[in-house]
């Protein structure tokens, strides 16, 4: 289908795509969104082309029901997991969706629809955007949005422009190595942040230390509100080497504020304090103060707004 020369319309669709489940946003342009679908990832969407067709069908439904015709959308943001080139809109062979080789999404949408601005980001990138756009990031132009929960990563915001580095691969803090000959991680190196401060990882550590197998990250917070004191101790130890991965961040970049998504929002206070006494133990005085280390300020609609950020890039 050509481009179309049709009036846009005010409305922006962000595409959420993730190993577990897939979710098409529709929203404006000012982050506002007014509908959503969402299908589990085996529902037709596990391997390409049947994902783009099922996908390419969502974005129908979501436009038939706001009686829009999708040839006349402003723009389609992509928010999914890496590797990917955002160059050219392509993911390349992402772990989490083993059945997409080389995939350009950029090509297909655009294609399908007409639609002249078509996006795509890495999730770190696409939730460090909306953080800058609308949540914790507001009025901040050099800021880390860390994601912190099967895994670790960071989209980096400097200048007020988003950091990609050279093959869209800025921001793997949490394949820095913390710990040498420390505890294997999925990358295949040892002592990676993410080995040792995930909510992954907070999990698997915390189950040899109690001998209860299959606990989250999230079930181990819940046992410290419990008082459970090896549980505690775990967590304090993911909030040090955390800390340490911050400082190092700081230390190279002197951001002006790190947002810590996942894990803070029912992590507590107590576990962030503990994440900022490591930070400031670890770093130049004259670095680490004035610098804001908070959680996500966007809840539990984050994927979608991040999505939807895509959509809309900084320099849009």
């Amino acid at each position: 289908m050509p481009v179309s020369s049709a009036p846009e319309s005010g409305y922006c669709i962000g595409i959420d795509i993730g190993g577990t489940k897939c979710a098409v946003i529709a929203g404006n342009r000012n982050g506002e969104v007014v509908m959503r679908l969402e299908r589990a990832t085996v529902d037709g969407l596990a391997t390409w082309p049947d994902a783009g067709e099922t996908l390419a069908v969502m974005v129908e439904s979501v436009c038939k029901q706001l009686e829009i015709a999708p040839t006349i959308l402003y723009s389609i943001g992509i928010s999914c997991g890496g590797p990917l080139d955002s160059k050219t809109g392509t993911i390349l062979n992402p772990p989490n969706l083993p059945g997409w080789v080389n995939v350009s999404l950029q090509a297909f949408f655009s294609g399908r629809f007409g639609v002249r601005r078509v996006y795509i980001e890495n999730d770190a990138n696409a939730t460090a955007l909306a953080e800058h756009r609308w949540g914790a990031g507001i009025g901040c132009d050099n800021l880390a949005y860390l994601t912190c929960g099967t895994g670790i990563g960071a989209g980096i915001i400097l200048g007020g422009q988003l950091y990609r580095g050279k093959g869209d691969l800025a921001g793997e803090i949490g394949h820095a190595v913390i710990i040498p000959d420390g505890p294997l991680c999925l990358c295949g190196k040892r002592g990676c942040l993410e080995a040792l401060a995930s909510g992954s990882s907070i999990g698997r550590i915390a189950s040899q230390e109690l001998g209860i197998p299959g606990l989250t990250g999230k079930d181990v917070f819940n046992l410290v509100k419990t008082g459970n004191e090896l549980a505690a101790t775990v967590v304090s130890k993911a909030a040090f080497h955390l800390g340490i991965g911050i400082a190092n961040l700081l230390q190279t970049l002197n951001l002006d504020r790190v947002i810590i998504g996942s894990l803070a929002s029912y992590a507590g206070e107590k576990y962030l304090d503990e994440v900022r006494e490591a930070v400031r133990a670890n770093t130049w005085k004259s670095i680490f103060e004035g610098t804001k280390i908070i959680p996500s300020g966007l809840g539990k609609g984050t994927q979608d707004l991040a999505a939807l950020a895509v959509a809309l890039p900084i320099e849009d």
